[in-house]
Order: C-alpha cells, then structure tokens, then sequence
C-alpha cells in the first residue's frame, strides 16, 4: 500500500480539516519534509540499507561523435564514479572502464575519461556504472555513492577481510608515516570540500595505509530517506507511523494553542519510537559471534587464542 505525496500530504491535512484546502495541503507537504528530516536524524534504518554490487545508473548523458570525454549531464551526477569501474550504455563500447576524471573547484567531477573511444554520438542515454570500488596502488581517497549517508561495511574481495573504521586524529596518532605502502586495514569517511564551497555535501573514503596492491571493495551503506520522492519512500509497514508523526508537525506549524499538541506529541514520539523498535535487528550480538567460526570472526585486531598452546598476538593491520 505505497503512498503517493500528494495523497500523503491530504491524509496529513485531515488533522486540521485541510484536505480539501490547497493551501493546507502545501503546508502538510512541507510538514513531510520536515518528518523525513527527523526520521532520518533518528537512526539509519536498516530498510535503507544498500550495497555496491549492482552498480548505479547516471541518467541524460549525452556525446557527439567518437569521443573519450564525457561531460556530466547535471551537477555532482558523475560523483559517484572511480577510476577502473565498469561503464555501458548508448554508443560506448564493450569493456570500456573509467580511466580518469576531472573536477570542479567546488570538488564536484566535471568530466570522465574513458579507456576506449565511443562508436558514435548518443543523445540524452543512461550511462550504467559498476559500483565496487576498485583499490588501486597509491590511491587513498575514493569517491562514494551519491546517495551514501553512513557506512555498514567495507570489505576486501581479493584479500577477504573487513575493513576498521577509525577516524582521522587516531589513525595519525598510530601512524607516523603516512605516506609507506602497507596492508590496507582500515578507512574512514570524510567530506575533503567544505560544503559552502560544494554544490552539496559529499563524502570520500579515505582508506589507511597506502595500498601497495591491488583490490575491491564491497561497500555496504545506508542512504537517507527521500524527502522529494513523489511516492514515499518508507515501508508500508512504516506509513502511517510517518503520518502521525506529520500531523503532529502540521499542527504545530499551523496553531500553537492546539490543545491536542501534547496528545498529538505523544502519538507522533510513540509512533517514531515503534518504528525504531520494528527497524531492530532481531540477532543478538551473542548470537552474530556464534554464527561464525573463530578464524572467520577475526579481522585483523583480535589476539588468536591458539597456536602450540600459547597466546599469539598478531599486528593489527601493519
């Protein structure tokens, strides 16, 4: 039972009698907006949750004539792309991959490179984009799903490990030479361009060390919910708990004096904190660690518990 915005924001009306009232109506838009600001705000929710593997898609490209340099169709389309992923569509030809791309000053990607020239001119096509990003040598930065909000995992293929988040100030701490090639075990997630000087707000994955090898990562990620989307985009199971909590915010916008607000406050956190609750994993912690074995449990900072008797540590990633 998926809900259009339009049919959402006349159910978010009827709070204050405002179905029929177009001006009402766009206040109850609003107060939609405003309830996906904070459901996103709550928690990252695991309905959003998503991978790299299928790749994403970059719609209204267009080319004249065989060419290795494609421009972005709009503003931070291409931000998205790294160098050595896969791309197909229209006019460009089989086994072709990213070879470079330039940017903007505001940090966003102006334009790709491809490995091989396109057959011909294409006209407003979608361009398809293999998604795992390739680790490539002396290469720490890498560029992040458009829609990234927050990371789940980040895992090797070829070397088969997870990788560590870490922030910044301790990997420095950790680590006096920055610069050394070594064994890539951890990343963190940061935003390289001030975001008044952006179009908008991008991340980047910084991985740590230097890789001195080749690799992929298998990137598993939350994305934010879509405040413009023309039909919600949130569960049927979820919708009417996002209602409830909208019109308590139209009726806070539209009267202050309401003196259902209190009620309506009640109803709206209730409802948020029962979205929370069903959005849990229902596995313990207990239950993920029995789930798998020990050398398939470890990832590079855990002590081996066995080896001839005797406690061995191994190094955490260098």
């Amino acid at each position: 039972m998926s809900m259009t915005l339009n049919s959402a924001a006349s159910e978010v009306a009827k709070i204050i009698g405002g179905q029929n009232d177009t001006a009402v109506i766009a206040l109850a838009k609003t107060a939609i907006k405003a309830t996906v600001e904070d459901w996103n705000s709550a928690k990252p929710w695991n309905f959003l949750l998503k991978d790299t593997a299928a790749g994403f898609t970059v719609t209204g490209v267009s080319w004249t004539g065989a060419v290795t340099t494609i421009d972005a169709p709009s503003t931070g389309s291409f931000d998205g792309v790294n160098k050595n992923i896969t791309v197909s569509g229209g006019n460009v030809v089989a086994n072709t991959t990213v070879s470079n791309y330039t940017r903007n000053t505001d940090g966003t990607i102006a334009s790709i490179t491809l490995s091989l020239a396109t057959s011909a001119t294409s006209t407003n096509v979608t361009l398809t984009f293999g998604g795992n990003i390739p680790i490539l040598v002396d290469i720490d930065e890498y560029n992040l799903p458009t829609d990234f909000s927050s990371s789940y995992g980040v895992y090797l293929q070829t070397a088969k490990r997870q990788l560590k988040f870490i922030r910044y100030r301790d990997w420095n701490i950790l680590i006096t030479d920055h610069t050394a090639k070594r064994w890539v075990s951890a990343y963190t997630i940061y935003n390289p361009v001030s975001p008044q000087t952006q179009n908008f707000s991008t991340y980047r994955m910084k991985v740590f060390g230097v890789p001195g090898s080749t690799d992929t990562v298998f990137l598993q990620y939350y994305r934010e919910m879509n405040a413009d989307a023309i039909t919600l985009d949130i569960p049927n199971s979820f919708l009417y708990k996002l209602i409830f909590y909208a019109q308590w915010i139209l009726a806070r916008m539209k009267d202050t004096e309401d003196s259902r607000l209190p009620v309506l406050e009640q109803t709206a956190k209730t409802a948020l904190q029962a979205a929370i609750s069903d959005d849990e994993d229902t596995i313990s912690e207990e239950d993920d660690f029995r789930a798998v074995s020990q050398m398939d449990a470890w990832n590079g900072d855990r002590t081996v518990i066995w080896s001839n008797g005797e406690f061995t540590a191994l190094p955490w990633g260098w």
